[in-house]
């Protein structure tokens, strides 16, 4: 796969000059430029998760980054694991290279319109999360929670599904996982496999 790592690194590195983000790290980033001064929970409810850039990257660990929105990122290297990413919407451009969300919550998150590569999700809680129009390789689902994830024109290879549970998944016709693992993977319909399950949306 070096083409499309190549691809991968040389679309980030173009794009790196056009990079939105349109969210906070947990109120630890500089608040929203005021003439009157606010305190930070005032300044929080009334612009939530606005500043010009993560402050945490590139270690977010444990960070509350609740209903965050990530426009046009590459997240190389970045440390997600223990964070709190539920709601949040990583759109438009993700570039996730090496990204470790290892035991972080992304329930009910979009992932979509990007690229990863090598992204380690072991033990996350991905409950009802959407990822949409991905294209990459090698991603680690152990032990993940996939209740009703949606898959949706992923192409993908190289996927551990080792130990996850993908109870009411649903992964449309347009996506594919080549060379994956399964084992004692629970499958959609409830059964536990070791050879592997392919369930199918609409």
């Amino acid at each position: 796969m070096r083409i499309l790592t190549t691809a991968i690194l040389a679309t980030a590195a173009a794009a790196a000059t056009s990079i939105v983000l349109l969210t906070g790290c947990g109120g630890s980033a500089p608040e929203a430029s005021s003439s009157t001064a606010t305190s930070t929970t005032a300044a929080r409810q009334a612009a939530p998760r606005a500043a010009s850039r993560l402050a945490c990257l590139p270690n977010c660990a444990n960070a509350d980054l609740r209903g965050v929105t990530l426009q046009g990122e590459y997240l190389i290297s970045a440390d997600f694991s223990g964070a709190d990413l539920s709601d949040a919407n990583v759109i438009a451009g993700p570039f996730l290279i090496r990204t470790n969300f290892t035991g972080a919550n992304l329930s009910r998150a979009h992932v979509v319109d990007g690229q990863f590569q090598m992204v380690n999700f072991k033990g996350a809680n991905l409950t009802g999360v959407t990822f949409g129009r991905l294209l990459g390789i090698g991603a680690n689902f152990t032990d993940a929670n996939l209740t009703d994830a949606m898959f949706v024109s992923v192409q993908a290879s190289q996927l551990n599904f080792t130990g996850a549970n993908l109870t009411g998944a649903r992964i449309r016709r347009d996506t594919t996982f080549g060379r994956s693992t399964f084992s004692n993977t629970t499958c959609p319909d409830g059964t536990v496999t070791n050879t592997g399950c392919w369930p199918r949306g609409r």
